[in-house]
């Protein structure tokens, strides 16, 4: 799948899914996920982020561990992941 093709699934431009692969933040996304452009920066540098530990029912600890395992590229997957299962 194209950056093109994901973001229109998610509804966003592809240049925001273009530099969330890159470890860039994005507004519109961080909007679609409902949480802070920090906190979205935070799971791109394999941080915790308390609000989306909390939306998805995990505690920050929990998240914490998941983000050690799949790291820095693991969480761009994460964030584009769950954009692809909130449509």
């Amino acid at each position: 799948m194209s950056f093109i093709n994901i973001a229109k699934q998610i509804g966003v431009s592809s240049n925001d899914v273009n530099n969330i692969t890159k470890g860039k933040t994005s507004i519109s996304i961080a909007k679609k996920l409902g949480i802070s452009s920090n906190d979205v920066q935070n799971i791109l540098n394999s941080k915790t982020s308390l609000k989306l530990a909390k939306n998805l029912g995990l505690s920050s600890n929990d998240l914490t561990k998941l983000l050690d395992v799949i790291g820095e590229k693991g969480g761009s997957g994460l964030i584009i992941g769950l954009l692809l299962c909130q449509k």
